[in-house]
């Protein structure tokens, strides 16, 4: 045991900080993915009236010199996309199933997958945070542009990045990918401006992680610039990973 504390109830709202033992306080990485768990009881005159559990790890995500430093140390993120649909049916996979894409690609080298163009379920989430898994978090894209679509993806947002916040294996927010329904960023400062709006959402939301605003082509405002070349000549990439 940690750490016990009790808080008086006073309102519809509590929020304390709590100071852990430092020698006890471990980093969470793919190759130490540590998860502590954590117990929330509801009490009056020694009964309790509700409980819940759940858990956290410690995984600080920062930008310095143009590198992600993963908990103060520079890391290369080693991801492959991952869409996660049963090869038989078209369905999601179950938890067995991510389970075992999990491990196949952390045996592979790779220290983490790219969520494309899906949420994910918490289960899955869960499985990456016991297993050691960097991931993100991504917004399917919509086909076309309409302002109250683009309404409707934006309340959407909000609500993916509020539910997830707490993943130790999270590490970025990716609201759109390759400009899919927003074909006009060039020229349209209303679908620029969706960018933005996305960012600073997840901003205030998670000041923690940084946002890919739209991943693999034209950016507005982002913490990451990613840029998707695709060749099947690995000596045509080579000057892009030199």
């Amino acid at each position: 045991l940690m750490k016990r504390v009790s808080f008086p109830i006073t309102g519809t709202y509590l929020e304390s900080a709590v100071a852990l033992p430092p020698s006890q306080c471990h980093a969470w990485f793919p190759g130490n993915p540590c998860l502590y768990d954590v117990e929330f009881q509801v009490s009056k005159d020694g009964k309790v009236y509700d409980l819940d559990q759940s858990y956290f790890g410690f995984n600080q995500i920062k930008i310095k010199d143009g590198y992600l430093f993963f908990n103060g140390k520079k890391r290369y993120p080693r991801f492959t996309l991952y869409q996660g649909y049963d090869p038989k049916t078209g369905l999601t996979i179950t938890p067995e199933q991510a389970l075992r894409d999990i491990k196949l690609n952390k045996q592979m080298g790779f220290n983490g997958f790219r969520i494309h163009q899906k949420v994910e379920s918490e289960v899955f989430y869960y499985l990456c945070d016991r297993e050691g898994l960097y991931t993100d978090l991504e917004m399917p894209s919509a086909q076309s542009y309409t302002p109250v679509g683009m309404k409707q993806a934006l309340d959407t947002w909000g609500i993916l990045v509020r539910d997830h916040v707490g993943h130790p294996s999270l590490c970025a927010y990716v609201p759109f990918n390759e400009s899919w329904g927003l074909p006009n960023l060039s020229n349209n400062p209303e679908q620029v401006q969706v960018l933005e709006d996305a960012y600073a959402m997840a901003k205030r939301i998670d000041d923690t992680l940084p946002v890919v605003s739209n991943d693999g082509w034209q950016n507005a405002k982002t913490d990451l610039l990613c840029v998707h070349n695709y060749d099947a000549d690995v000596n045509a990439l080579k000057p892009f990973l030199e």
